[in-house]
């Protein structure tokens, strides 16, 4: 039942096709605002966190490690039949992604991954005409996310229409472009109800992270004034000018341990450090806890094990299999909107070339990292001996790309069947001859005739 403004039924059920709700997102003109931290609003504060936080050294290696694997796996076209129309618009659109050769596809995945950092990621999709016809894919612009000036209207979905960012002209005047997220390839990262901004992985590690950054700071001072001790300088009975005192203070507030440290003190005047008291603090041991807490984000505990003496084999293997799980999830978010955003529209404008096309093809992502050579290759055998697994050209591709060897074609497959034909036909007997047969069934039939007589 349905309710009116007053909130009494009004007796008919709701409309199937109709939307009663809302996500609930906190936006007001344009501008997300479901932070709740001041250190990080507006945006554009936050972005320069976020910046100074990639440049961290556990956090830039936290990046690196997930971007590394994920740029060196192989993309590939898949189309959705093997039918001659299929084949060709698979040809094409690998040609104007992967083997595009107006711009790097890794770079447009490298863009897109920066969602990771910021929380979204955005690149607008430029077609230009060729001489064909076709209207190619000429340009997967990169957009800054610190260009954000505002997003554009709900959709009665809770989407965004548009994205409006500022920018400077050469006259260095602030001027709003804005463009159709229809145009526009967007990928957010975890958003939560539907947050165009995503939820950059930067954001939970920003505690850790501000508690790390200024602990290196304190324990470089200390380190720079003998381990944190504080210099306490002790009056003596006598007369001590304000000047002295002034030169006194500015003395002890520059004192620093190094190549030439040295300190001139008024008659009477005795400077001691002032340690903190018997309990002393392990701030590098601080540091390193905070460093781990940041590589556990994202299952990235491997990288230090071995390095702090802890962690065994099978700990190991359960942290690198998480790991690749969430690489597997970073994959397939990112697929979806190359295969729901990209292709769709590059398809609908060039829809007169192709015809109805029943099914697009598809962009795919091979899973990251080095497989076992040995282990797949003793499954494959034992897979194919049990005739579990049959062989065919299919299977043939797969293993050559996963050990790396060169393709072959379908007729070298036949010419390799064919010479294998040939040395098994060299390697039987002859077939024995008419006369030679004959012989052999004459001496058999008086061998017979013999042995009968005899027993006779």
């Amino acid at each position: 039942m349905t309710t009116n403004g007053t909130g009494k039924p009004t007796g008919r059920p709701p409309a199937p096709s109709g939307v009663l709700m809302v996500p609930g997102l906190s936006i007001w003109k344009g501008t997300v605002s479901e932070e709740y931290l001041t250190d990080l609003k507006p945006w554009k504060k936050a972005y320069k966190v976020f910046q100074e936080m990639e440049d961290d050294a556990v956090i830039g290696t936290l990046y690196e490690s997930i971007k590394t694997p994920l740029l060196d796996a192989k993309f590939v076209i898949e189309p959705a039949s093997p039918e001659e129309a299929d084949v060709a618009a698979a040809d094409w659109l690998r040609s104007n992604t992967i083997d595009n050769p107006n711009f790097d596809w890794l770079d447009h995945v490298d863009d897109m991954l920066d969602a990771l950092a910021y929380g979204f990621a955005l690149s607008e999709i430029v077609l230009g005409k060729t001489d064909s016809g076709l209207l190619d894919l000429v340009d997967l612009l990169p957009i800054g996310q610190d260009t954000l000036a505002r997003w554009g209207d709900l959709d009665k979905h809770g989407r965004p229409t548009s994205f409006v960012q500022l920018v400077m002209t050469e006259n260095r005047i602030p001027t709003e472009r804005e463009a159709p997220i229809e145009k526009l390839l967007h990928f957010a990262f975890r958003p939560r109800k539907r947050n165009p901004m995503g939820r950059a992985i930067s954001r939970a590690l920003y505690r850790p992270w501000y508690f790390k950054k200024n602990l290196e700071v304190v324990e470089a001072i200390g380190a720079e004034r003998d381990v944190g001790n504080v210099p306490v300088a002790k009056l003596g009975e006598g007369f001590i000018t304000d000047d002295d005192e002034t030169r006194l203070r500015d003395a002890l507030q520059g004192l620093r341990m190094d190549e030439t440290a040295y300190l001139i003190v008024p008659n009477g005047v005795e400077v001691s450090p002032f340690g903190s008291g018997g309990k002393v603090y392990d701030i590098r041991g601080i540091i390193r806890d905070y460093a781990h807490i940041i590589r556990q984000r994202f299952f990235m505990d491997f990288v230090s094990m071995g390095s702090e003496g802890v962690g065994t084999q099978a700990l190991a293997k359960e942290v690198t299999g998480f790991f690749s799980l969430a690489l597997g999830s970073v994959q397939r978010e990112l697929l979806a909107v190359w295969n729901r955003q990209l292709v769709p529209y590059m398809f609908k404008w060039n829809q007169m070339s192709f015809g109805e096309l029943e099914e697009l093809p598809k962009v795919r992502w091979n899973k990251p990292g080095k497989i076992n050579v040995q282990s797949l290759a003793q499954s494959v055998s034992t897979l194919v001996g049990g005739e579990i697994v049959h062989w065919n050209k299919e299977l043939e591709d797969h293993l050559r790309e996963q050990f790396e060897l060169p393709a072959i074609t379908e007729e070298e497959i036949a010419a390799q069947e064919q010479h294998q034909m040939d040395l098994q036909s060299q390697m039987m007997p002859p077939p024995a001859n008419n006369a030679n047969g004959e012989a052999q069934k004459g001496a058999s039939e008086g061998k017979k005739e013999s042995i009968s007589e005899s027993m006779s």
